[in-house]
Protein backbone atom coordinates (compact mmCIF):
# COMPACT_ATOMS: atom_id res chain seq x y z
CA UNK A 1 0.00 0.00 0.00
CA UNK A 2 2.44 2.38 0.61
CA UNK A 3 4.71 1.18 -1.87
CA UNK A 4 1.78 2.24 -4.51
CA UNK A 5 1.31 5.13 -2.78
CA UNK A 6 4.96 6.49 -3.05
CA UNK A 7 4.22 5.18 -7.27
CA UNK A 8 1.91 7.17 -7.89
CA UNK A 9 3.15 10.37 -6.13
CA UNK A 10 6.33 9.69 -8.26
CA UNK A 11 4.02 9.38 -10.90
CA UNK A 12 2.54 12.97 -10.72
CA UNK A 13 5.90 14.50 -10.65
CA UNK A 14 8.50 12.54 -13.36
CA UNK A 15 9.18 13.59 -16.46
CA UNK A 16 10.46 12.09 -19.52
CA UNK A 17 14.11 12.52 -18.14
CA UNK A 18 13.71 10.88 -14.54
CA UNK A 19 12.23 7.90 -16.36
CA UNK A 20 15.31 8.13 -18.49
CA UNK A 21 17.76 8.72 -15.92
CA UNK A 22 16.45 6.10 -13.71
CA UNK A 23 16.79 3.46 -16.84
CA UNK A 24 20.43 4.63 -17.35
CA UNK A 25 20.66 3.65 -13.76
CA UNK A 26 19.06 0.46 -13.99
CA UNK A 27 20.71 -0.82 -16.90
CA UNK A 28 24.37 0.00 -14.67
CA UNK A 29 23.08 -1.62 -11.16
CA UNK A 30 25.30 -4.43 -10.18
CA UNK A 31 25.09 -6.66 -7.49
CA UNK A 32 27.82 -6.59 -4.83
CA UNK A 33 29.10 -9.57 -3.16
CA UNK A 34 27.14 -10.80 -0.69
CA UNK A 35 24.67 -7.56 -0.34
CA UNK A 36 21.63 -9.26 -2.35
CA UNK A 37 19.15 -6.86 0.27
CA UNK A 38 20.69 -3.58 -0.93
CA UNK A 39 20.99 -4.77 -4.34
CA UNK A 40 16.92 -5.59 -4.47
CA UNK A 41 16.07 -2.20 -2.45
CA UNK A 42 17.83 -0.09 -5.13
CA UNK A 43 16.84 -2.49 -8.33
CA UNK A 44 13.02 -2.12 -6.71
CA UNK A 45 13.73 1.76 -6.24
CA UNK A 46 14.70 2.69 -10.12
CA UNK A 47 11.87 0.43 -10.95
CA UNK A 48 9.70 2.26 -9.20
CA UNK A 49 10.61 5.46 -11.63
CA UNK A 50 9.71 3.50 -14.24
CA UNK A 51 6.27 2.21 -14.31
CA UNK A 52 6.04 1.26 -18.16
CA UNK A 53 8.67 -1.60 -18.16
CA UNK A 54 7.66 -4.32 -19.50
CA UNK A 55 7.72 -7.66 -17.31
CA UNK A 56 10.31 -9.77 -19.24
CA UNK A 57 12.56 -6.63 -19.36
CA UNK A 58 12.13 -6.18 -15.56
CA UNK A 59 13.32 -9.82 -14.97
CA UNK A 60 16.39 -9.44 -17.35
CA UNK A 61 17.82 -6.71 -16.20
CA UNK A 62 17.57 -7.96 -13.00
CA UNK A 63 19.19 -11.35 -13.60
CA UNK A 64 22.09 -8.95 -15.80
CA UNK A 65 22.77 -7.25 -12.80
CA UNK A 66 23.52 -10.47 -10.22
CA UNK A 67 27.07 -11.09 -9.63
CA UNK A 68 27.76 -14.56 -9.77
CA UNK A 69 26.74 -17.63 -12.55
CA UNK A 70 25.68 -20.02 -10.09
CA UNK A 71 22.99 -17.51 -8.80
CA UNK A 72 22.14 -16.89 -12.04
CA UNK A 73 21.45 -20.51 -12.96
CA UNK A 74 19.74 -21.32 -10.01
CA UNK A 75 16.93 -18.44 -10.67
CA UNK A 76 16.90 -19.68 -14.50
CA UNK A 77 16.52 -23.39 -12.88
CA UNK A 78 13.68 -22.58 -10.91
CA UNK A 79 11.72 -20.98 -14.32
CA UNK A 80 10.35 -17.74 -12.40
CA UNK A 81 8.25 -15.58 -14.49
CA UNK A 82 7.93 -12.11 -12.25
CA UNK A 83 10.34 -10.06 -10.42
CA UNK A 84 8.75 -11.14 -6.79
CA UNK A 85 9.82 -14.68 -7.36
CA UNK A 86 12.96 -14.05 -8.15
CA UNK A 87 13.19 -12.03 -5.19
CA UNK A 88 12.59 -14.88 -2.99
CA UNK A 89 14.27 -17.30 -4.77
CA UNK A 90 17.40 -14.86 -4.35
CA UNK A 91 16.75 -14.29 -0.74
CA UNK A 92 16.38 -17.94 0.02
CA UNK A 93 20.26 -18.27 -1.97
CA UNK A 94 21.69 -16.12 -0.23
CA UNK A 95 20.11 -17.39 3.34
CA UNK A 96 21.21 -20.81 1.91
CA UNK A 97 24.68 -20.05 1.66
CA UNK A 98 24.66 -18.24 4.56
CA UNK A 99 23.60 -21.12 6.57
CA UNK A 100 25.68 -23.75 5.10
CA UNK A 101 28.66 -21.24 5.78
CA UNK A 102 27.39 -21.69 9.23
CA UNK A 103 27.26 -25.32 9.17
CA UNK A 104 30.91 -26.07 7.80
CA UNK A 105 32.46 -23.70 10.45
CA UNK A 106 30.43 -25.91 12.92
CA UNK A 107 31.77 -28.98 12.15
CA UNK A 108 35.10 -28.01 11.21
CA UNK A 109 35.70 -26.94 15.43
Amino acid sequence: MWDDFKRQLKKQFNHEDAKNEARAKLRSLQHKEGNIWEYIKEFQELLSEIPSMRKQDVLFSFLDGLRGGVAKMELKWHSVQDLASVIDVAESLIEFKKGSCEFASATQT
